[in-house]
């Protein structure tokens, strides 16, 4: 690859409402080897929304992608996640009907964390949504880590950085980009040894 990592695992969820002939991704890259990666299908609530055009735009499909990353001679756990962005269908992240949505986000978190050292970039849709996953974010589990800028043109902070409890955290990056996104890195490290998760 041009960019200078050589392995990659993708896992298309839905076709794109913006080229017909691809599919909206998740996506891993890496400079070290992936040994093996598992998807996360969210459970869809099919919610639909009339837009200005007055066409119907139907919700679509999401979940996490983990890859198990070779980093000399340990495997890190690496994530991949974008959630449900209820706020574009007049809902909120925050209702008790989605509550299976963010406890299955957490339940695959800590099966990855069992796995080994583990850090997530997730689109979470929702500025307060880290308070859904109360079940994999505090002591002994994941860390999130902090920054105050927003992730999206809109000035909304809805990604999130995550790093399991045998992780360091060094530095966190935010960057604006052309894309609708920020740029979120972070570098974290564990007995003398740093990770960069981009």
């Amino acid at each position: 690859m041009r960019l200078g990592y050589g392995f990659h695992v993708a896992a298309p969820l839905s076709p794109s409402h913006i080229d017909p002939e691809a599919a909206l991704s998740l996506g891993i890259i890496s400079r070290h080897p992936i040994r093996s990666s598992s998807l996360t299908m969210l459970p869809n609530p099919n919610l639909q929304t009339r837009l200005n055009t007055g066409a119907l735009w139907r919700m679509h499909n999401k979940g996490l992608l983990t890859a198990s990353i070779a980093v000399d001679g340990e495997d890190l756990m690496v994530t991949s996640g974008h959630v449900f962005p209820f706020h574009r269908f007049g809902a909120s992240a925050q209702s008790a009907e989605f509550s299976r949505v963010f406890d299955d986000v957490s339940s695959h978190l800590m099966r990855s964390m069992r796995l080994g050292r583990s850090v997530v970039s997730i689109d979470l849709n929702d500025p307060n949504a880290t308070n859904l996953l109360a079940s994999s974010i505090g002591r002994n589990r994941f860390q999130v880590a902090p920054s105050d800028h927003a992730t999206t043109r809109k000035g909304r902070k809805q990604d999130f950085l995550l790093y399991s409890a045998d992780l360091r955290l060094l530095d966190v990056t935010i960057l604006p980009t052309e894309s609708d996104h920020a740029y979120c890195e972070m570098s974290v490290e564990s007995n003398s040894e740093k990770t960069r998760n981009p």
